[in-house]
């Protein structure tokens, strides 16, 4: 009684963070919805909780537009770009340029979380009129919130059951609890996934057996969402870099003897160096000796598979291929099974939902084209990816979508070369800290990204902005509903030093989005910064006043920074001393007080 009184106490007062994955939109022009900044202080550490996309729905929607939104993790969500995500590529496909817009595409993606999480954005869309879901999810299972080998519950807390656990974070309390946790433990930041590195959980875990139990319950919890609701779906398997991409953990079993632990590294050693001089024949047979000592090793499993790849054994390897991915202890990546229970979990389903099996229709041994890294989309993997689903939607929806080509939906989404410098930048920097880091082959990934990075910036160099002036004009008349161009934008002018033209466009685009923070902002201020209006970067950090989330403590130190490596260490100054003037309970205060005081 007395912790519903408080948690009641809580809620009339406005005390503590909203928990709801969409709240109010304040002074909109209509009646509508948001996303919640707060949201993923359910379930990390708010030092390290990550938001959502920024969404704004409208209470009432039109009644022949159709509403989709995307449900996934951060491959959904349009890592590390997230203006080339799923969603905004359906709707380049979806609705025809300059004609009246026909689907309404969600971006419901949001990084780090698993399936727990989902459901509870799940059951919250579909109380908006939501007509279709997508479905892509399963990455996280292992390292997301509840799952076993997760970085952001204690020991404690995880041995009470998920379901549990996620009903308990619906409550302000619990979310309190959180933030008064989060003051010592100030000076955290999100690392991506370093944060990861030195989780591990082998194949043959028995935990692994409740992470299978418990993806099924949930995934079978969204689709009677669904079915409720009058809701179809699209559920898709989840398509991973396996041939790409080399396992992150490795181990031998345990009970090897040290004579079979000798053995087995004698061959390995040797296929090694015989793979190393191009030797395959030599190579594949010395792996396979290694094999039948220990065949639970990812790194050996996956040097085996690209040997096969080597001598044209395109069948084998792809067998060995998934079972390194299988086997890899750092586990980052969609297993065979999570996929199988998807198949099977989408086969026993109503006819509302229909099964897209991703992962089998690229199952080739071209993944490089269509991956940056283990599970994030290259633009072609996201126009690939996107075609399929319109492909499913068409059951339901004749001419869905024209079949547009790539250059077609690339021109649509104003995909430029200052995207694929931003994109390769952005992947360089992963790739240069753990667990990335340390990978086999990864030098040869620095390579491609590198040529990749230079070869944009050659073409930027060549072209100039003047001649993407008219795409973009066009695009924004053809799609007015797409706030992204102006970001996209914004983005281009800033790379190009033309900060007051960009500090322009910023003001035209607030006139267009949510109130509350989004991480977008954290342009806004460095454009403001760079054009000479410091006031209006303080303004925009803090325009929503209270309660303030620590994503703005991050925007802040991360703002600072890029003024201090520019040279504008005295601008730098006077944003982060007006902010801390004008509010004493600023998230973050000592760390940024201490970067003041250097």
């Amino acid at each position: 009684m007395l912790l519903i009184l408080m948690e009641g106490a809580l809620r009339v007062t406005g005390i503590g963070y909203p928990t709801t994955f969409l709240v109010p939109a304040r002074h909109q022009p209509m009646d509508a919805w948001a996303t919640n900044p707060f949201f993923g202080y359910r379930f990390f550490a708010p030092l390290v909780a990550r938001n959502p996309a920024p969404l704004i729905i409208a209470d009432e929607k039109d009644e022949e537009m159709i509403r989709l939104a995307v449900l996934g993790e951060s491959a959904a969500m349009g890592d590390p770009i997230i203006e080339y995500n799923l969603a905004r590529a359906l709707d380049k496909l979806l609705n025809e340029p300059g004609a009246s817009r026909r689907f309404e595409c969600l971006n419901a993606g949001m990084t780090a979380i698993s399936s727990p999480v989902i459901v509870e954005i799940a059951a919250d869309l579909a109380r908006h009129d939501v007509d279709v879901f997508v479905i892509y999810m399963g990455n996280n299972e292992v390292i997301g919130p509840f799952g076993p080998d997760t970085v952001f519950d204690g020991p404690l807390w995880r041995r009470i059951p998920a379901s549990w656990r996620v009903r308990v974070t619906r409550l302000r309390l619990a979310g309190l609890l959180r933030a008064w946790q989060a003051r010592a433990q100030e000076g955290q930041q999100w690392q991506g996934m370093e944060v990861f590195s030195t989780r591990h959980l082998a194949s043959d875990d028995p935990q692994l057996e409740r992470v299978y139990r418990d993806y099924q319950r949930n995934l079978e919890a969204i689709l009677r969402i669904a079915e409720r609701r009058g809701i179809k779906v699209v559920l898709s398997t989840v398509a991973v870099n396996l041939n790409d991409f080399a396992p992150l953990g490795s181990q031998l079993a345990s009970t090897l003897s040290s004579q079979e632990r000798n053995a087995w590294r004698a061959a390995y050693e040797t296929g090694v160096e015989a793979s190393q001089r191009n030797d395959y024949v030599d190579a594949r047979t010395a792996f396979e000796r290694a094999l039948a000592i220990d065949s639970g090793h990812a790194e050996l499993v996956y040097r085996y598979a690209r040997t096969l790849t080597a001598l044209a054994s395109h069948e084998e390897a792809a067998a060995a291929y998934r079972r390194a991915r299988d086997l890899d202890t750092q586990r980052v990546r969609t297993d065979s099974r999570i996929n199988q229970i998807i198949r099977e979990v989408g086969a026993a389903s109503g006819a509302h939902v229909r099964v897209l099996d991703l992962a089998d229709q690229w199952h080739d041994a071209s993944h490089s084209e269509r991956f940056l890294d283990h599970v994030h989309f290259t633009i072609t993997g996201t126009h690939e990816a996107a075609h399929a689903i319109a492909d499913m939607l068409s059951a339901w929806y004749p001419r869905a979508h024209a079949l547009a080509e790539q250059d077609v939906i690339l021109d649509r989404l104003f995909y430029t070369p200052w995207s694929a410098r931003r994109q390769a930048s952005a992947m360089l920097q992963r790739r240069q800290r753990p667990p990335l880091a340390g990978q086999w082959l990864n030098d040869e990934h620095i390579r491609d990204l590198q040529f990749m990075r230079d070869e944009a910036v050659a073409q930027t160099q060549q072209v100039g902005t003047t001649a993407w002036i008219t795409q973009r004009t066009e695009q924004m008349e053809a799609y007015p509903h797409d706030n992204d161009y102006a970001m996209q934008w914004i983005q281009t002018l800033m790379v190009t030093g033309q900060w007051d033209i960009a500090a322009d466009y910023f003001d035209r685009y607030l006139l267009h989005t949510l109130e509350g923070f989004s991480s977008r902002y954290d342009l806004g201020i460095l454009v403001y910064a760079m054009s000479g209006q410091p006031e209006r970067s303080v303004e925009l950090l803090t325009r929503m006043g209270p309660p303030f989330g620590y994503y703005l403590m991050d925007a802040v130190i991360a703002v600072i920074g890029v003024l201090e490596n520019m040279g504008e260490r005295d601008t730098a100054r006077m944003i982060a001393a007006q902010t801390l003037d004008e509010w004493p309970r600023f998230p973050g205060r000592h760390q940024i007080e201490h970067w003041l005081a250097r």
